[in-house]
C-alpha cells in the first residue's frame, strides 16, 4: 500500500492516488476551508453563518421549534442598504432576538420608504433625525412603547437668554429652532402631540401676541396650537403647554389658549384646521407681534409625540 500522503480514498478496496482523486472530484460538492479567513466554503463561496430568509417568512416561523438557530435577514439592514441582519431565535420560543447592531435609517421618511410598514411588520427602526426609536405596527410605524420626544430646543438661562428677538413688530423663533418640521404621515387619527414653550418678555412698551401654530406653511397662518396675549408688564414670564389631538387627518383640538382651571370655561377649547394635512410635512413655529422696543425670549421649545 502507498504512503499516507499520496493514498487519501480507495475505490471498491483499491487505493486511489491523490492525483486520481483529484481529477474524479467534484469541487462543486465539497466543503472546503479557505486558508487565509479560515470559513467554510463551498465552490470558492463562503457559507453563511446563518440561515438566509427574507423577513415575511421569518416573521411566519414558529419560534417554540427553532430555539438556539440563527438567521439572517436579507432585506432588513443594520448598517446601510445590505448586508441584512442578524437574529436568533429565542430559547424560551417567545421571540426572535436581534444580534446584529439595530436596524437604523437617518430619516423617518427613509424608514418608511425603505421598508413600508405593510410590508415589514414588527420592525423596530432606530431613525436618526429624531434619534427616537419606532415600531411598525403592519399600517403605520409609532413610538416603541407608544411615546416619544421628538423635539427640544433649550436656549440660555433666566440670567442669561440665547434666543432673544429684540427688533421689529413681528417675530418668528423658527430659524432659532430649526423650523422643526414632522414628515407627512408621521401623525395619524387619534395620536397626540404634547407641545410646551416657556419664555420671558423684556420691555413693558405695549401687550404682545403670542402664538405657536403647527401647519404646512411654518407661519403664523397655520392653525393655532396656543395663542394668547402677553401683558404689557417687563420681565414676564410665559409658560404654554397644549395637547395637540388628531381628530382626523386634517384637523386637531387644542386648548389654545388658557390652560385648565377648575371647572373649565368656554374658548378654552378650539378646533385647529388651517394648513392642517398628515399627510403633508407639518411645522411647529413660535411666532407673534410686539412693540419694536420691547424683547420677546425663548428659553424651551419640546413636543412629545403619544399614540394609542
Amino acid at each position: 500500500m502507498a504512503s499516507r500522503n499520496n493514498i487519501i480514498f480507495s475505490r471498491g478496496g483499491v487505493p486511489m492516488s491523490s492525483a486520481e482523486f483529484a481529477a474524479r472530484l467534484d469541487t462543486n460538492k465539497v466543503v472546503q476551508q479557505d486558508p487565509v479567513t479560515e470559513v467554510l466554503q463551498v465552490a470558492g463561496v463562503d457559507i453563511p453563518p446563518a440561515i438566509p430568509i427574507a423577513w415575511a417568512d421569518f416573521i411566519l416561523l414558529d419560534w417554540t421549534q427553532l430555539g438556539g438557530l440563527f438567521y439572517l435577514v436579507t432585506d432588513v439592514h443594520s448598517v446601510g442598504t445590505t448586508g441584512g441582519s442578524l437574529w436568533m431565535a429565542d430559547a424560551t420560543g417567545n421571540s426572535p432576538v436581534l444580534k446584529d447592531r439595530q436596524v437604523q435609517c437617518a430619516t423617518f421618511a427613509l424608514a418608511v420608504s425603505t421598508y413600508p410598514p405593510a410590508t415589514y411588520p414588527g420592525l423596530v427602526i432606530h431613525v436618526a433625525d429624531f434619534d427616537i426609536d419606532i415600531i411598525s405596527n403592519g399600517t403605520r410605524y409609532v413610538p416603541v412603547n407608544k411615546r416619544a420626544q421628538i423635539f427640544l430646543k433649550v436656549f440660555g438661562t433666566l440670567a442669561a437668554p440665547t434666543a432673544a428677538i429684540s427688533s421689529g413688530t413681528t417675530y418668528s423663533f423658527n430659524t432659532l429652532l430649526g423650523t422643526p418640521t414632522f414628515p407627512a404621515d408621521m401623525f395619524d387619527t387619534g395620536d397626540v402631540l404634547d407641545i410646551e414653550t416657556n419664555g420671558r418678555r423684556d420691555g413693558a412698551n405695549a401687550t404682545m401676541a403670542h402664538k405657536v401654530s403647527l401647519g404646512t406653511a411654518g407661519t403664523n397662518s397655520d392653525a393655532s396650537v396656543w395663542s394668547g396675549t402677553l401683558a404689557a408688564t417687563d420681565a414676564l414670564c410665559f409658560n404654554t403647554r397644549s395637547k395637540v389631538i388628531f381628530g382626523s387627518d386634517a384637523a386637531f383640538i387644542t386648548n389654545s389658549s388658557a390652560s385648565f382651571s377648575g371647572t373649565g370655561g368656554t374658548g378654552q377649547l378650539a378646533a385647529g384646521t388651517t394648513n392642517v394635512a398628515v399627510g403633508s410635512p407639518l411645522i411647529l413655529s413660535v411666532n407673534g407681534t410686539k412693540n419694536a422696543s420691547d424683547t420677546i425670549n425663548i428659553f424651551t421649545v419640546s413636543a412629545e409625540w403619544i399614540t394609542q
